[in-house]
């Protein structure tokens, strides 16, 4: 005998008279009747006359922005770790967490992108392979109960399709990156895919989105570590979204995108200086090249690690240690002898991070 747990009138007056109701299974046999709010395509929210309107207006990209090939390290994967967790302390779970990240970037990054891809990136990012696979069960945002919820995502059912057509959306050559960012990240987070770290795995998508050309890179991870800083904010917008008033959320949107060139450009420039700076405490620009990126987005790291990736001999290693340590930008980490982290770069990072907060949260105000 199938339990149902039916919405009472009173609870269906409060959803507006259009509201579709489904019976949904709960689990061990339970069923509950609750307001389905099924994510339509991205396009059917977004009319293409409005996509046409909001990439006419998209300012052309600054061309040293677009030209530059140099890489861009600075903004990395460890810019979502620490607009997540802080980046003041380099912690073993920082570390990590921004392994992590690297990996289900570069899955995300795979054109063209599948479902499976998705699926994979989840897993990795959470750390566990169960997390790899779509809900099995109903879920609700807010609320005691999905009869009482702010919000019921799709079903389990649903899920593998809508994900499909966020991903032929985000294949259009006729829509602006940054508009199949706010689309993406919007749609990922009503649809819900997971079980759990959703919201994370929305905003990896969006930092992968950029490709390979290290400006572009640069300029998505700024812009999905000013979602994770503002998360609230941007909640908040999508209940105008979901009415149909996409505006201002496409506003913060191209702002945001106005701001992460700028500021891209701006960290290249203070990148060119502190390997500048690597290369003549180290003597050597080549090692510059090779230690910048290692201390940008490895909280912790061996000496073995810093001797390969940096090609260091034997020989030579005390004694780059012994320069890097005396400039200040390499310290044991506690009572270690053979681990390091890299104190100016974390406080680097930290800057980066509080600047980003300051910078962005007027565009979702």
């Amino acid at each position: 005998m199938v339990a149902e747990a039916e919405v009472s009138p009173r609870d269906r007056s409060k959803h507006p008279p259009h509201t579709e109701f489904a019976d949904l299974r709960i689990g061990r046999g339970m069923r509950v009747s609750v307001p389905t709010e099924i994510s339509a395509t991205t396009v059917d929210y977004f009319i293409p006359s409005q996509l046409a309107q909001w990439n006419a207006e998209l300012p052309p990209l600054r061309p040293s922005a677009i030209a530059s090939n140099r890489p861009r390290h600075l903004p990395g994967p460890w810019l979502l770790v620490g607009a997540r967790y802080g980046v003041e302390e380099a912690t073993a779970e920082a570390t990590q967490e921004t392994a992590r990240v690297a990996r289900a970037l570069t899955l995300l990054g795979r054109t063209p992108l599948t479902v499976a891809d998705l699926l994979q990136a989840n897993a990795v990012l959470a750390g566990t392979a169960s997390a790899g696979h779509i809900r099995d069960a109903i879920s609700w945002i807010e609320g005691r109960s999905p009869a009482c919820a702010k919000r019921v995502p799709p079903p389990s059912s649903a899920v593998p399709g809508l994900l499909q057509d966020v991903l032929e959306f985000q294949q259009r050559s006729n829509v602006a990156l940054w508009v199949k960012q706010a689309l993406m990240y919007y749609q990922m987070v009503h649809i819900h895919p997971f079980a759990d770290g959703n919201g994370r795995f929305s905003r990896a998508l969006v930092a992968a989105s950029g490709g390979a050309l290290p400006a572009s890179r640069a300029e998505s991870l700024l812009v999905a570590a000013a979602i994770a800083l503002n998360k609230n904010a941007i909640t908040e917008q999508h209940a105008a979204v979901r009415e149909g008033s996409p505006g201002r959320y496409l506003s913060s949107w191209h702002a945001l995108q106005e701001w992460a060139v700028a500021r891209s450009m701006a960290l290249s420039a203070d990148e060119e200086t502190i390997a500048n700076e690597l290369a003549a405490v180290c003597g050597s620009t080549n090692t510059s090249a090779l230690l910048l990126p290692l201390l940008a987005n490895h909280a912790r790291l061996r000496t073995s690690e810093l001797a390969a990736g940096c090609r260091w001999s034997a020989r030579n290693t005390p004694t780059y240690l012994a320069r890097l340590s005396d400039a200040g930008w390499l310290a044991r980490t506690g009572g270690a002898t053979d681990e390091w982290t890299s104190p100016r770069m974390r406080a680097i990072q930290h800057s980066i991070i509080s600047g980003t907060r300051e910078e962005t949260s007027i565009f979702f105000a």
